[in-house]
């Protein structure tokens, strides 16, 4: 579990690093990635080059992007899961005029930490722009998508074989669809974007016939499509999430030839939908993120017209609370971020900071971050470290040991450069200057919440004897992940979701409690 992480770095002023990203420029270098890991501080003018704000260093300490083992082929439009033993896979995407079939495991422990890329059996077609969903048995299903025209099919990704099987088509074809896991081995589709641009209003199931077989990813006349309640309005592009009350929100999209700002709210009961207050901007590729309070956050995207900031891009960020007006809902305008965005990422990480990288802007891809502290009052949006390479339509993933992976990505065409974060949703905090010393223990979660394993990240700034136990909300022992002497260092430790006795632990509210030489650190843990 104890993972030591020391990449061969070469250190370069910023000048000759200038010297080098113009030279690989001219001679088509950056299509090819970087066989160097960098790591590198930046300073404003650099910056300014790119953006008109710049990374406060200060505010955010430890934060800092390096290259890492770059994906061939090259793509975007791709997804990515992390599947149980810490790997990601990478499943289809475009490559310049090209669908991709292609389908790729990225171990990041490999070469110590620097990471390294595996080829997998491929799909049984090419496809963009589909979707990827992990199952609690270790699975991950692919749905849509397009190729030369939207596809029907969907496949199942077999961990232990390494292999792909194809499940029955779905009822309708779709892509620039969402799928929505609605715990167990159920999956929401909902609508998609259509040839002719209008959107497509039905919704289907993908279920399991036998939810006590154990064999669903080598058997798929184990599985059925189903159709479920139809949308109020057809759309695609859109964005959809599972509240924490079992509904599931979509919102915005392309309905009707253009973007709305109509939101819908799918009942697991009735399996119907109903309308739910409209957000404040049209918006179609933007972003949801669902906040730990159960709130959800939708961040940017394309308005179809001037925008709010003479853009079709917006800045504009809202949060939706479920709860609100008698479990209606309700939108509510926050800070606005520093740079309109579209086609970017949101990550949730540290169950506190919100982390959006890379957009497509004004016809070209960007290079910057933001930060949203979730803890600070007012919410204020804040520069990060510039990424090595401008982005959209790319992946960002948290890894099993907190760092956040960026994947592929399109910038005037298409690229296979990766880069990964020095800092870990454990250590990505607001420097508090009035503290000299660092912390005896730094502890996270993730996923959280989970459906499956969650994975507890504790980092020791010295060797101690330590217990890593999880308790109920009553206060009672669940189960003892680890106990004794520990040296300094990053660790990850899974809870399998069961107790001392091998029970499954039911769906709820826990504690993640660590103690270091009698003191006590403890993290919230929900199990859906």
């Amino acid at each position: 579990m104890h993972s030591a992480m020391n990449p061969l770095v070469v250190r370069m002023n910023v000048t000759s690093m200038m010297r080098h990203f113009s030279r690989a420029i001219r001679c088509g270098e950056l299509r090819q990635g970087l066989l160097v890991v960098l790591m590198f501080s930046l300073s404003a003018p650099l910056f300014a080059q790119y953006s008109p704000g710049t990374f406060d260093a200060e505010v955010f300490p430890s934060f800092s992007w390096r290259m890492t083992a770059p994906l061939f082929p090259e793509r975007y439009y791709h997804t990515v899961d992390v599947l149980p033993d810490g790997s990601l896979l990478v499943t289809g995407g475009r490559q310049s005029a090209y669908v991709m079939a292609s389908t790729k495991l990225f171990h990041p422990e490999a070469n110590a930490g620097a990471g390294a890329w595996e080829e997998v059996s491929p799909l049984s077609m090419p496809r963009e722009r589909h979707t990827s969903t992990y199952l609690p048995t270790g699975a991950v299903v692919v749905t849509g998508g397009i190729l030369y025209s939207p596809l029907v099919s969907a496949e199942i990704y077999n961990p232990t074989t390494r292999s792909w099987l194809s499940l029955p088509d779905m009822q309708d074809d779709r892509f620039e669809h969402t799928a929505t896991p609605l715990g167990g081995l159920r999956i929401l589709v909902i609508g998609s974007k259509e040839v002719n641009r209008s959107g497509l209003k039905t919704c289907e199931i993908l279920e399991p016939l036998d939810v006590f077989r154990k064999d669903q990813a080598q058997t798929a006349a184990l599985w059925r499509w189903r159709y479920t309640g139809s949308l109020t309005f057809g759309r695609g592009k859109h964005r959809a999430v599972r509240l924490n009350d079992g509904r599931v929100l979509v919102s915005g999209g392309v309905t009707s030839n253009s973007p709305t700002a109509t939101t819908e709210i799918w009942d697991p009961v009735t399996e119907q939908w109903s309308m739910a207050p409209s957000m404040h901007f049209r918006r179609d590729r933007h972003t949801l993120t669902l906040l730990p309070d159960g709130k959800v956050l939708a961040i940017g995207g394309d308005d179809g017209g001037m925008g709010d900031d003479g853009l079709r891009e917006l800045r504009s960020c809202e949060v939706f609370d479920p709860q609100a007006n008698g479990g209606q809902g309700e939108w509510t305008r926050i800070a606005s971020m520093i740079q309109p965005r579209k086609d970017h990422t949101a990550t949730l990480i540290a169950d506190r900071y919100v982390l959006v990288t890379g957009a497509w802007r004004s016809g070209q891809g960007e290079y910057s971050c933001e930060i949203l502290d979730l803890m600070e009052n007012p919410l204020t949006w804040r520069f990060g470290p510039m990424m090595n390479s401008a982005r959209c339509n790319h992946t960002a993933t948290v890894l099993p040991d907190g760092r956040i992976f960026i994947i592929g990505g399109e910038i005037q065409g298409y690229q296979g450069a990766t880069e990964i974060s020095d800092v870990s949703d454990r250590t990505l905090r607001i420097a508090d200057h009035s503290t000299a010393m660092p912390e005896t223990l730094v502890l996270s979660a993730s996923p959280n919440p989970s459906d499956q394993n969650i994975w507890l990240h504790l980092s020791l700034a010295k060797a101690a004897s330590t217990q890593v136990q999880i308790i109920d909300v009553l206060g009672r022992h669940v189960r003892t992940l680890s106990e004794g002497w520990l040296d300094s260092g990053v660790y990850s430790i899974v809870w399998d979701r069961r107790d001392d006795q091998n029970k499954v632990c039911p769906p709820g509210l826990y504690l993640g409690v660590v103690t270091v030489e009698g003191r006590v650190w403890n993290t919230r843990l929900i199990l859906r």
